[in-house]
């Protein structure tokens, strides 16, 4: 989901420039706010903790617009309270399935 960010032509930079240090700062649109919103309620533990790793990478945080960057945590920051409220619930339950699923993404089978 991040590389769709990167990756787009219009945003006029990419990772190997900001290390060299000439780049352009990535701007999101409406549009990229809101896939990455619809993007983030669909991810599970792992993803989650995968996309967090991502967007903490010093070299991508000089390429994102720090208002952006902070959309972003704020988005995942719900996303993981979420999944912790579910994780909580089914734990309760001793559904142990259900936490994998949370988890992992998987069926739990």
């Amino acid at each position: 989901m991040i590389a769709h960010f990167i990756e787009r032509p219009k945003v006029g930079g990419c990772i190997e420039c900001a290390r060299q240090g000439g780049f352009n700062v990535v701007k999101m649109s409406q549009e990229d706010r809101q896939y990455f919103k619809n993007g983030a309620k669909t991810l599970c533990g792992t993803e989650l903790l995968f996309v967090i790793r991502i967007i903490e990478d010093k070299d991508l945080i000089k390429v994102i617009d720090s208002e952006d960057l902070e959309f972003m945590k704020h988005e995942l920051g719900r996303q993981a309270g979420a999944i912790w409220a579910k994780l909580l619930r089914a734990l309760k339950k001793l559904d142990f399935k259900e936490t994998q699923r949370i988890l992992t993404g998987g069926t739990g089978e």
